[in-house]
């Protein structure tokens, strides 16, 4: 049953970029990617954990496809510039969750080795980010701009398997390693990419959505 809750969260979520409308779709748009970008930092496997067939899953797998997704839509819209403006808006967003939370546990709590850990979480996080946003924006552009790929499904689709390759595996190794968690590491990377390829099929089925809001209201 997790599983249906899993996925209809997931596409109630996605779905949410529709309530700005085409006019408010840019605002819609930066407030879903900062608070996935974010939240998918804090509510993740370790955290939070979801029990699915004996699985461990997190919502974070369907918060980071989020954060990829209105990325890539705001790059298929308004191109790179606004892309990259989007995708280092909610890095440093992100970042700056991890300095005030280092700040009030040093001042909460005194200084020990246990309140880093978080901080470099957000830090291995942001950097996975990085490398992740970069090499979507460039390749997904160099397709376009050479009418190699056109096709904003198939984009999308390309997009989210190389966040999903790249941010998974990076994020719960070095999170893992770094929290010494009990969790077994190669399950939550594997449960991290089967979240993750669900919320691309969701993400699919929005910009379908998304698509056919905009050529009816188009008619009208």
């Amino acid at each position: 049953m997790n599983l249906v809750y899993f996925t209809l969260f997931a596409l109630l979520l996605f779905v949410s970029v529709l309530l700005g409308g085409k006019k408010f779709r840019s605002s819609a748009l930066y407030a879903l990617a900062i608070g996935g970008c974010v939240n998918a930092n804090f509510f993740n496997a370790k955290t939070y954990p979801i029990d699915i067939f004996g699985l461990t899953f997190g919502i974070d797998s369907i918060l980071y496809t989020l954060f990829i997704f209105c990325v890539i839509v705001l790059l298929l819209d308004q191109g790179k510039k606004q892309a990259y403006i989007l995708s280092f808006s909610s890095i440093i967003a992100t970042m700056l969750c991890a300095i005030f939370q280092l700040v009030s546990s040093l001042l909460s709590k005194g200084y020990s080795n246990n309140v880093w850990i978080p901080f470099f979480d957000f830090f291995i996080s942001s950097i996975s980010s990085v490398i992740v946003v970069i090499i979507i924006i460039e390749l997904l552009s160099f397709f376009k701009k050479r009418n190699i790929i056109n096709n904003q499904y198939l984009l999308l689709l390309i997009g989210g398997l190389i966040a999903t390759l790249i941010n998974s595996p990076t994020y719960y190794f070095f999170a893992n390693l770094l929290n010494e968690s009990p969790l077994n590491t190669l399950e939550v990377i594997s449960t991290s990419l089967i979240g993750k390829l669900i919320s691309i099929g969701v993400s699919l089925l929005t910009l379908f959505t998304l698509n056919l809001y905009d050529n009816k209201s188009k008619k009208i």
